[in-house]
């Protein structure tokens, strides 16, 4: 009786490290599109304290390509993207969203200091790429979606380590 159950005892480990590396995964999706919409929210806030009409165009920057995204979306489901699987383009996702978060922030961090604010530019590329990432959630495999969320985060925390918490 007793060779019965130890032959199943390595597939229950082997099943629940792969449901544990599952959840985690998920949770690292969700955290890129938190810190996405943090930064959003940040900058939001900021364009408020200069003046009313800049919050204003801020938020208009960031509804813009959600509500976009939320009609192509919606009204085109029948089409749906490739499912790539190759662990070279998962690295290549990974490089791609790591170098667009950090770019994306050293831009947005030179229009803070160096611009008058006029044009909500930050907030309108954040919400472009908070957009994009919500839009092939659901039209890419999600061995490719972990890889351009866990790319989001380490392009966040690369910005983090060479130029500081984003004020």
């Amino acid at each position: 009786m007793r060779d019965k159950v130890e032959p199943q005892q390595p597939e229950q480990v082997r099943s629940h490290a792969q449901s544990l590396g599952y959840t985690f995964n998920r949770f690292m999706v969700i955290l890129a599109r938190l810190i996405i919409m943090g930064l959003t929210a940040n900058l939001t806030i900021k364009a408020f304290l200069v003046s009313p009409e800049a919050g204003f165009k801020s938020i208009a920057a960031i509804i813009l390509p959600l509500l976009l995204t939320g009609y192509i979306s919606f009204s085109n489901k029948a089409h749906h993207l490739t499912r790539p699987s190759s662990e070279i383009l998962n690295v290549f996702l990974y490089l791609v969203s790591a170098s667009w978060l950090l770019a994306l922030m050293v831009s947005i961090r030179y229009v803070i200091y160096y611009s008058n604010r006029s044009l909500p530019i930050g907030e309108f590329a954040l919400s472009i790429t908070l957009g994009f990432f919500i839009f092939i959630s659901e039209r890419i495999a999600f061995k490719p979606l972990v890889a351009c969320a866990y790319g989001l985060i380490s392009g966040f925390l690369f910005f983090i380590l060479f130029f500081g918490v984003p004020a």
